[in-house]
């Protein structure tokens, strides 16, 4: 058979809309090299130089010789003019780069295409290259990593997208419409035939008109929460599984901006994954949407309860923190923002938790899990769209997942979980947020039969109703101070934990007469020192809601605690058992098909 060079990681470029941060893609002499945006080009004049060792545009070669099949790695590139392109790999030893040249070679003046190999002698973290202009006005206009395969005798992939939405159609259109436009309508895309869409739209309010046309599958259903509309991509999915010869499933959320260009990189990963890695999944990293290059995390480790993030807070933009970021860790789940599983007909689904949690069950099931650089996603941050309905599901199934998968953490340490979390609310005023995680830790010992029979939107809006609701800061306080805000917003804690938990008790038995503006997403219990009002902020949205101290409330809300408490103490145990009992029946086709009367 005729080998055929296989683009398995085209070059991209910022776009707007998606991306424009430059340092993402590549590093250039801004005196010397401009790029020229809209037409994917960067110029040149004499001795201008552009670096390629960058998230979107480096390859990250040690994981692609670990997991994969893949043969001697090639570099397509188009040029215009003279060049000197220097190919090399780096390292990352004790906290440095460690960079070296493999080969250094000077490309034709002529317009046209050279195909360049690399020759790695060892297992570099990550390959990329330089370009250097050997006189004015030269270009480059784009490449790919790739290789010179046989594409027939490699293993077919067809993946499907599972996106799950409720009231968030504007998303959802411009999703669909950069797929139109990337895949689905593009003139030879390799995707084209082997993606397909699923869209579950819990709220029942898009039409075939929003999706513009696109070979996707609508689904409309009363909200069932995430775990539900998940879990009805999942089964039409498999459905379809033999008719299209579906091999891989992404849960996407409805509300990411990302690059269809990940798509195409998972799709050759998986084409040549080795046989042994072929039940792993393949995450994508969160990155911050009003942050492009900062990194929330890249999987996650579940601590019983306590979310451990995995590489937090990188920059991107730098080479050494692209580095650490290929050095890999323990991952015990990916989040459904990108994550892509292997299909089986015996593959469980999601675990019926309604809301949150339920994509921490899904991966403490599963054995392995893989990140490439460029392969990430934008979110909004989280601490933009805090709720206090999440207090409940994240304590109670907090509870149900520690039952399950966490066989050291008993009764007594469920009530110690219990304790902490309502003394922060308490320390902070949060007596209304308080009062719903008491209410997830009665609810869970009602046992699992109870708890799904009440998981439906009724439910959540009368979760949602005990809440705070915040309003437009203007309209609902007076009093607000930035410049408080600000420095509570950056606090740093100084004393050590126990101290600072002393002086907190302290000052909340001393007389209150401050007024503090503090973030709304979990500000330090430091900020609340003496603190008799309290005006929590959320910058993102200009909203904000009043909290007070309240000698009476607390008093209250501690009688709830030793209440929940002692009925905490009797009944975890019984409750786990059931929930473990019942794991595989719930996690099941015939539960799911019964649960949407199938």
């Amino acid at each position: 058979m005729k080998k055929d060079f296989i683009e398995i990681q085209p070059i991209l470029w910022p776009r707007a809309g998606i991306c424009t941060e430059e340092s993402l893609y590549f590093r250039r002499d801004a005196a010397k090299t401009a790029y020229i945006p809209g037409q994917d080009a960067l110029v040149f004049q004499e001795n201008g130089t552009a670096s390629f060792d960058t998230y979107f545009n480096g390859f990250s070669y040690a994981k692609w010789k670990k997991y994969t099949a893949l043969p001697a790695l090639a570099l397509r590139l188009q040029t215009r003019g003279e060049f000197q392109v220097t190919l090399f790999g780096c390292q990352y030893r004790n906290g440095a780069v460690v960079s070296r040249v493999l080969t250094t070679l000077r490309l034709p003046p002529e317009a046209g295409e050279s195909i360049l190999e690399f020759r790695p002698d060892q297992d570099y973290l990550l390959c990329g290259f330089t370009l250097q202009a050997l006189s004015d006005d030269v270009m480059f206009t784009g490449g790919s990593y790739g290789c010179l395969w046989e594409e027939e005798i490699l293993p077919p992939v067809t993946i499907a997208l599972n996106i799950c939405t409720y009231h968030r159609e504007r998303f959802v259109r411009t999703t669909i419409h950069r797929l139109r436009r990337e895949v689905w309508e593009k003139e030879n895309s390799p995707l084209a035939g082997h993606l397909l869409g699923y869209v579950t739209d819990n709220g029942q309010t898009l039409t075939p008109q929003d999706l513009g046309g696109a070979p996707v599958r609508l689904l409309r259903q009363d909200s069932k929460g995430s775990a539900g509309g998940f879990a009805r991509g999942q089964l039409e999915i498999l459905a379809d599984k033999e008719a299209y010869g579906t091999t891989h499933m992404v849960f996407m959320d409805d509300d990411i901006s990302f690059d269809p260009q990940i798509l195409l990189r998972t799709y050759w990963f998986l084409r040549f994954l080795r046989e042994e890695y072929r039940e792993y999944f393949l995450g994508g990293d969160l990155l911050r949407l009003h942050e492009p290059g900062s990194q929330v995390e890249s999987g996650a480790q579940w601590a019983a309860g306590m979310v451990m993030r995995t590489k937090p807070d990188l920059d991107l933009r730098r080479l050494d923190h692209l580095l650490f970021h290929e050095i890999e860790e323990k991952v015990d789940y990916q989040g459904w923002w990108y994550c892509c599983v292997p299909l089986s007909k015996d593959m469980p689904f999601p675990l019926p938790v309604y809301f949150h949690r339920d994509d921490v069950d899904f991966g403490l099931r599963h054995k392995g899990f893989l990140f490439l650089n460029g392969i990430g996603v934008w979110h909004d941050e989280f601490e933009n769209k805090p709720s206090s309905v999440t207090e409940y599901f994240d304590f109670r199934n907090r509870l149900i997942i520690n039952a399950l998968h966490c066989p050291g953490f008993g009764a007594k340490a469920a009530v110690l979980a219990l304790v902490k979390e309502t003394l922060k609310r308490l320390l902070r005023y949060r007596y209304r947020e308080a009062k719903l995680i008491l209410e997830g830790a009665e609810d869970y010992c009602k046992g699992a039969e109870w708890i799904l029979s009440q998981d439906r939107v009724e439910q959540y809006e009368r979760l949602v109703q005990k809440g705070y609701h915040p309003q437009p800061l203007a309209a609902c306080v007076e009093g607000f101070d930035l410049r408080d805000y600000e420095g509570n917003l950056r606090h740093l804690p100084l004393l050590p934990k126990r101290k600072r938990l002393l002086r907190c008790l302290l000052g909340f038995l001393l007389p209150a007469k401050y007024t503090r503006s503090v973030p709304m997403f979990m500000p330090s219990i430091d900020c609340f020192y003496r603190a008799k009002r309290v005006i929590n902020y959320n910058s993102a949205a200009e909203q904000a809601f009043v909290t007070e101290k309240s000698l009476s409330v607390t008093l209250s809300v501690t009688g709830e605690l030793l209440s929940a408490c002692i009925r905490l103490l009797r009944q975890y145990d019984p409750v786990a058992a059931e929930w473990r009992s019942r794991q595989k029946e719930l996690t099941s086709l015939e539960f799911w098909e019964k649960h949407f009367d199938i």
